[in-house]
C-alpha cells in the first residue's frame, strides 16, 4: 500500500507500527474509526434492503485502513463496547437522515456475543437509538461468538429488552465458531449469515446440499438466510436458486462511505436527489 507521502509500506510493517492498544483508543476518541456501509440486496428484486456499518480506521498518515490492521487490537470487552458506540453514533446520523427523506433501510451492526452479557447494554442501546429519532425495528445487531456466551440472567434480560423494542438479533458467520444450530435454539433470532468463506465455495457438490438444507431449516423457522462475500453473477444466481433471500458482496456494491451510500440510495429517486443537492 502506499502512505500519503507516496512511500510504500508493507502490510506486516504497518500492522507491527500499529500493534498498540492506546493508538487503537486514541483512534476511537478522536473518531478516526469512521464506519463504511455495505448495502444488503433482496436477490428476486435487486433492490437494497438495509447495510451493513463496518469499521474503516481513517488514519492520518498511512490513509484508510480496513480492520484487517486494526480488528486484531480490539482484543477485550471495553473496546469492542467503545467500537461499537463509535460507528453507532455515527451510523445513527445517517440512518435518520434517510428515515427523515423516507428510506426504510435496516442498518446492521456487529457485536460480540459477550456484549449481551454486559449490565444495562440493551436499555442504553434502546435509549440512544430513541434519541437519534430512529425506528427501533430498523436497527439488527449481528451477534458474532468469539468464545462460547453463558446465557446467564443478565444476558437473557438483554436480549429481552432488544426483542421486546423490536430489535433484530442476527447470527453471524452461521456454520463456522460458536455460530451453530444450538444458538438457533437458545436465542431468538431473525435472520442467519452464510459465512463469506463458506459462500465463496457455494457452487460445490457438498456445499450446494448444505445451502440447499440451511434455506430450508430458515424457512421453517421463519428466518432470512443472508449470503456474505457474493462476487460473481454465478454465485448471485446459484444462491438464490437455493432459496438464499438476500446478499451483500462486491458483486453488488463494495463498502463505502456515507456520501456515495445516499449517491447510492437516491440514483434511482429524481426528486429526493434534487432536494438532497438543493
Amino acid at each position: 500500500m502506499q502512505t500519503n507521502n507516496g512511500q510504500s509500506i508493507s502490510s506486516t510493517a504497518l500492522r507491527a507500527e500499529l500493534m498498540c492498544e492506546l493508538e487503537v483508543l486514541r483512534a476511537l476518541d478522536e473518531k478516526e474509526i469512521i464506519p463504511y456501509f455495505q448495502p444488503k440486496v433482496c436477490l428476486a428484486t435487486q433492490k437494497i434492503l438495509g447495510v451493513e456499518v463496518l469499521a474503516r480506521w481513517k488514519h492520518s498518515q498511512h490513509g484508510l485502513l480496513s480492520p484487517l490492521f486494526f480488528l486484531h487490537l480490539i482484543s477485550n470487552e471495553d473496546l469492542h463496547q467503545q467500537l461499537f458506540s463509535c460507528l453507532l453514533a455515527q451510523g445513527l446520523k445517517l440512518h435518520k437522515y434517510l428515515y427523515s427523506i423516507g428510506e426504510s433501510l435496516v442498518f446492521s451492526y456487529n457485536i460480540e456475543a459477550s456484549q449481551l452479557a454486559d449490565s444495562g447494554f440493551a436499555e442504553a442501546l434502546v435509549w440512544q437509538i430513541k434519541k437519534a429519532g430512529v425506528p427501533l425495528n430498523q436497527i439488527t445487531l449481528e451477534v458474532t461468538e468469539k468464545e462460547g456466551l453463558d446465557l446467564d440472567a443478565e444476558c437473557v434480560e438483554n436480549i429481552a429488552t432488544l426483542i421486546k423494542h423490536g430489535l433484530k438479533l442476527s447470527l453471524d458467520d452461521f456454520g463456522t465458531g460458536y455460530s451453530s444450530i444450538m444458538r438457533l435454539a437458545d436465542l431468538p433470532f431473525s435472520q442467519i449469515k452464510l459465512d463469506a468463506e463458506f459462500v465463496a465455495r457455494s457452487q460445490g457438490v457438498k456445499e450446494t446440499r448444505i445451502i440447499e438444507c440451511v434455506a430450508a431449516l430458515a424457512r421453517s423457522l421463519d428466518l432470512e438466510l443472508v449470503a456474505e462475500g457474493v462476487e460473481t453473477q454465478a454465485q448471485c444466481a446459484h444462491l438464490q436458486h437455493l432459496g438464499v433471500d438476500s446478499a451483500q458482496g462486491y458483486w453488488f456494491h463494495k463498502p463505502m462511505g456515507g456520501a456515495v451510500l445516499l449517491k447510492v440510495i437516491l440514483a434511482d429517486k429524481p426528486l429526493q436527489r434534487f432536494l438532497l443537492q438543493g
